[in-house]
């Protein structure tokens, strides 16, 4: 007799599907994904300062990266509604 539900590796949790694997490699790839995009802006606005002829500091880049990512993150939450 075959049986009725897929084997999983992970153990079901009642209550839906939030906490899963599948829903934490997803969140960790976005993630990834804003750390990745806010470093190639801060890169772009680094070289745009410089050639300018203005400082580059470590303080420059994060500051970019965290706007970059704060503003992309509101750009998600405003085109889902939930």
């Amino acid at each position: 007799m075959l049986p009725l539900t897929a084997a999983s590796a992970y153990p079901r949790k009642s209550g839906g599907t939030c906490g899963t694997p599948i829903w934490e490699a997803r969140v960790a790839s976005g993630l990834v994904l804003l750390l990745l995009i806010g470093i190639l802006v801060g890169f772009g606005v680094a070289r745009v300062r410089k050639r300018m002829g203005l400082g580059v500091t470590w303080g420059t880049w994060v500051t970019t990266v965290l706007v970059v990512g704060f503003f992309l993150l509101l750009l998600w939450v405003s085109a889902y509604k939930h």
